[in-house]
């Protein structure tokens, strides 16, 4: 049995909401937030739906409570065996919450230049969507259903 702090063990469980929420297949997770000392933190991890190695866990529990704590945000990108892929993100908002970004958020933030402002191409085959709702409307607690 793998033992985290109350804050990663809430992050734990984000993380498996995100998981059942997307479903079965084969998806890619990037997170980023900040460290206590203002430093960007970035993790991604690609696998298919099903167990996750311990350690993958456990540098998930920490990265993901860290963005939950100091700010930061969720992209998923889940790929059909057609070839197709879908975008879907959230935004930490605090309490441990991620809140899902609509598709015109995700189309943004892939599809304009953040410096510039410019028009960047969509990528071919990728749907932009909006993110999926993780929570039951009790407070924060992440649905039972996810």
């Amino acid at each position: 049995m793998m033992f985290v702090p109350n804050g990663e063990t809430q992050a734990l469980g984000v993380f498996q909401a995100l998981r059942a929420a997307l479903g079965t297949g084969l998806h890619s997770f990037t997170i980023a937030g900040m460290d206590l000392d203002g430093s960007l933190i970035v993790t991604q991890i690609v696998g298919p739906a099903g167990p996750v190695p311990g350690a993958v866990l456990t540098e998930v529990a920490v990265d993901l409570s860290r963005c939950l704590t100091f700010g930061g945000g969720v992209v998923s990108r889940s790929f059909s065996e057609e070839g197709s892929e879908i975008v879907r993100g959230w935004r930490a908002v605090g309490d441990g919450v991620l809140q899902p970004l609509t598709a015109g958020e995700v189309f943004d933030s892939f599809c304009i230049n953040p410096n510039t402002g410019d028009p960047v191409s969509p990528e071919l085959g990728v749907e932009y969507a909006a993110g999926i709702d993780l929570y039951d409307g009790s407070g924060g607690e992440v649905s039972p259903s996810h």
